[in-house]
């Protein structure tokens, strides 16, 4: 018997496709293979906070991985701004499209965000999918709309308070 007919015969013709059985737990835990060295009583585990919160993260070598924020006159930096500052407007409609965000962008950073500079391939918009990644703008809809995540909102409200990164002490990059 195969795997599709396993899945019907188990949960019904109409079941959705990517459903699994009620006593299968696709949650990482103690019982998963990646996890088995961790103990099962995570409350005896002294890396943990008392509010349960885990500790900083760590990179290779035990050197802490510090906040992501971008370089003043940066392509992420501008955009990061220009969300932000739509969004404080009045009758915003909390989101821009990427050729307007391109624009509004332009005269906070330092390259073009449609012409790459000799020699490379890359643009300002560039540092748009690094933004996504961590989380910090969201892009929905076709065609795209851009807007700030809560995190990236607050990263957005230091930017434009002053704050820098030498300011905050996070990595830039």
């Amino acid at each position: 018997m195969d795997l599709l007919s396993a899945a019907s015969a188990c949960s019904g013709p109409d079941a959705p496709i990517h459903s699994l059985p009620e006593d299968t737990n696709p949650a990482p835990g103690p019982t998963h293979p990646r996890h088995r060295h961790r103990s099962a009583d995570r409350s005896q585990d002294p890396t943990l906070s008392v509010g349960g919160a885990s500790p900083p993260k760590r990179k290779k070598g035990g050197v802490r991985v510090r906040e992501y924020v971008p370089q003043k006159s940066s392509g992420g930096y501008a955009v990061l701004l220009t969300l932000y500052r739509h969004e404080q407007a009045p009758g915003s409609q909390g989101f821009l499209l990427k050729s307007e965000l391109q624009r509004e962008a332009q005269p906070l950073c330092d390259k073009s965000f449609t012409v790459p500079e000799p020699g490379s391939r890359y643009t300002a918009w560039s540092s748009v999918s690094t933004l996504i990644q961590r989380e910090l703008v969201m892009k929905t809809h076709s065609p795209a709309r851009y807007s700030l995540t809560e995190k990236g909102r607050e990263l957005a409200e230091k930017l434009a308070r002053g704050g820098s990164a030498a300011a905050t002490g996070a990595v830039e990059g």
